[in-house]
């Protein structure tokens, strides 16, 4: 998962999309991606109710916890593998 390596490496910044250039609310867009993974978090007892996560996108003062990393992280460029072993499935973006 590209957005969770980006967030590891501290780079989250990097998935804008280019065209925006420098005219985009870098704080907003780093608070949604943090929320993201939030959302996504394997143990889904971490994850957040739909009210908490309301206040977090209307409130930037609530603090956020930490993201665990999501339960399924494929990485950059390589294909990920059915549980078989049989099949391959290629992910793009739509």
């Amino acid at each position: 998962m590209q957005v969770w390596e980006h967030w590891e490496a501290g780079t989250v910044a990097e998935l804008v999309d280019p065209s925006l250039g420098e005219s985009f609310p870098e704080g907003d867009v780093l608070r949604c991606i943090h929320i993201g993974l939030l959302c996504v978090q394997e143990d889904p007892q971490l994850r957040p109710r739909m009210a908490s996560v309301l206040l977090m996108l209307r409130n930037r003062i609530v603090t956020m916890s930490p993201p665990t990393k999501p339960a399924f992280v494929v990485p950059t460029g390589e294909p990920s593998t059915s549980i078989n072993k049989v099949s391959v499935s290629d992910l793009e973006a739509r």
